[in-house]
């Protein structure tokens, strides 16, 4: 008999586990795609509003730049001009149309 209450304590420990990982997740989620809202919002208002016009990848590159110095000075982003320019630089020949 001792056992199988082991078993059931185990059990209903998984589940309560699962549970509450599952609570924090969708949370976490949630935060991310609020961000990601205000993040949307703000931009739309500057391209109506802004006495400048924006350039939407330029605007786009240096918030994700940004956004990833302040983590650590090794997680980096590269658009996909930077990486051909990186693949380059490493294999010294282009294979492009040179446009």
């Amino acid at each position: 008999m001792p056992n199988y209450t082991i078993k059931k304590q185990v059990i209903v420990t998984l589940v309560v586990g699962a549970i509450v990982l599952s609570f924090s997740f969708k949370s976490n989620f949630f935060e991310v795609a609020k961000q990601l809202e205000i993040y949307t919002t703000l931009f739309k208002e500057l391209n109506l509003y802004y006495v400048d016009e924006i350039n939407p990848a330029e605007f786009t590159n240096k918030a994700i730049k940004n956004t990833l110095k302040e983590l650590d000075p090794y997680t980096n982003y590269f658009d996909e001009q930077e990486v051909e320019e990186a693949r380059i630089r490493r294999e010294g020949a282009y294979s492009g149309i040179g446009v």
